[in-house]
């Protein structure tokens, strides 16, 4: 987290607009959730398809499982 509140200093410094993810006030579960959804998982999911003896479905079990984890602390939050 502190690397991108780093950025995001940066391009506040820099007269840029902030990116959402990057905002010292966004949550902590969100930029985690979506980290999670849309790097990990995805890098994951391609290693298990596209190389050949490595199987990753454990960990892709156990990335969904993190999912599921920051999804419900989102929820909590929003209640």
């Amino acid at each position: 987290m502190e690397e991108f509140y780093a950025l995001g200093d940066m391009e506040h410094n820099h007269g840029l607009v902030v990116t959402e993810i990057f905002k010292r006030d966004t949550s902590r579960a969100k930029v985690q959730l979506g980290f999670l959804q849309h790097f990990v998982k995805p890098l994951f999911e391609s290693i298990e398809k596209n190389i050949d003896g490595v199987t990753v479905s454990k960990m892709i079990s156990n990335i969904q499982s993190n999912i599921d984890y920051w999804e419900k602390l989102i929820h909590e939050e929003n209640a």
